[in-house]
């Protein structure tokens, strides 16, 4: 590349004013702009929300506290009082777009007694509340002990070594709330009214607004994150703290608002269904050929043609099965016409309402012909859609 016929085809004056004790950039003017009116019309997500974010739980100790289903149905084999113990949780990983995806996974939820009671909360001392809990919860105690070291030294913790640290806002997990990634490659905000707890590694907002998620998960609003969120690898940013709380949310018109909420709720649905249909055929291919491990091309079965689905469960199952059987082969043919058509129509459906979605976004934005245009052009990597239906 030429450096210097670089600069002088793509310069641009800064004028001295943006340069302020506040956070400043050098975005181009109309960059800037652009920005300065998606502040202007908008109002910030707190003020909008009523809320403010969460960050999910810390424990100090994930080897103790996270587990699988598996570890649960042990833990409350003995008791069922540990039922109320044990609860759901989101990774990260779990976050997708418009709806999470549960994998099954569990939290041991011992709120520090000092701000909640339970049977061993009025012990006196802790030789003595660590005998109650053996007693009430027997194999959760076992299963605890065996990392009391760790317990011990953690920061995270409660009045006991085997509880979790006082937290204000354990309720908000259990009301519906929009859920995000701590670090986002893309849009990935969803909307959780199950109850479902979060780990480290995702914030909560107490808000079930089908409005605001469908901002949030918004080119314009995607475009603008990039350019204030903290900066992380790979072009992955992270919205904590005050600058998300300040992410400038445009007021809807009725109009607006009611078709959004319309559209927010059909692609929640669109995305639940998928997930359900690409679960179910994941196990049967795992159960049926004997394949622990399916790999990209089949966990996204859908996106393969009829032809290219048999041949990707041909190449990942056993050597040693043989190819398949007749029977085998007109089965595999069937599960791609029952699950991967409809999902493939659900997908275009989906494509559409995004893209009416980003129309009335824009709109609520009062964004110009011109101003969407620059968006495209200096969009970041990873947009939510195309640019073109």
């Amino acid at each position: 590349i030429n450096l210097t016929q670089y600069v002088r085809k793509n310069a641009f004056p800064v004028v001295w004013s943006r340069f302020s004790e506040k956070a400043w950039s050098l975005e181009s003017p109309a960059v800037e702009s652009l920005m300065q009116k998606i502040k202007s019309v908008g109002i910030p997500l707190k003020d909008f929300a009523g809320v403010k974010p969460y960050r999910g739980l810390l424990t100090g100790f994930n080897e103790a506290f996270l587990i699988d289903d598996e570890t649960r149905k042990t833990l409350i084999y003995d008791s069922q009082k540990c039922v109320e113990l044990i609860k759901p949780y989101l990774r990260g990983a779990d976050v997708k777009r418009w709806n999470p995806e549960w994998a099954n996974l569990w939290i041991i939820l011992i709120k520090s007694s000092a701000n909640c009671e339970w049977a061993w909360s009025k012990a006196k001392t802790e030789v003595e509340a660590e005998a109650i809990f053996a007693q009430t919860c027997p194999l959760m105690y076992k299963h605890l002990k065996s990392h009391e070291e760790k317990l011990r030294n953690r920061q995270d913790q409660g009045r006991f070594w085997w509880e979790l640290r006082a937290c204000k806002y354990y309720n908000s997990f259990e009301m519906p709330k929009i859920i995000y990634q701590v670090i986002q490659t893309s849009p990935q905000y969803a909307l959780d009214v199950t109850g479902m707890y979060g780990n480290d590694k995702t914030f909560i907002l107490p808000n079930s607004d089908l409005y605001l998620l469908g901002c949030l998960n918004s080119p314009i609003a995607w475009w603008y994150g990039n350019r204030v969120f903290t900066r992380m690898l790979s072009d992955s940013v992270s919205p904590m703290g005050f600058i998300f709380e300040s992410l400038p949310i445009a007021q809807p018109t009725p109009t607006i608002r009611t078709e959004t909420e319309e559209i927010v709720t059909r692609l929640i649905a669109i995305t639940k269904e998928n997930q359900q249909r690409n679960r179910e055929v994941c196990e049967w291919i795992q159960s049926t050929h004997n394949i622990p491990k399916l790999g990209q091309k089949l966990e996204d079965f859908s996106s393969l043609t009829q032809a290219e689905f048999v041949q990707a469960i041909r190449d990942r199952k056993p050597k040693t099965s043989g190819d398949l059987s007749p029977k085998a082969f007109k089965a595999i043919n069937e599960a791609y016409q029952e699950y991967a058509i409809p999902v493939q129509r659900d997908r275009a459906e989906a494509n559409r309402l995004e893209h009416r979605l980003n129309d009335l976004i824009n709109q609520a934005y009062q964004l110009t012909p011109e101003e969407i245009e620059l968006m495209w052009r200096t969009a970041p990597p990873r947009m939510p859609i195309s640019r073109d239906l």
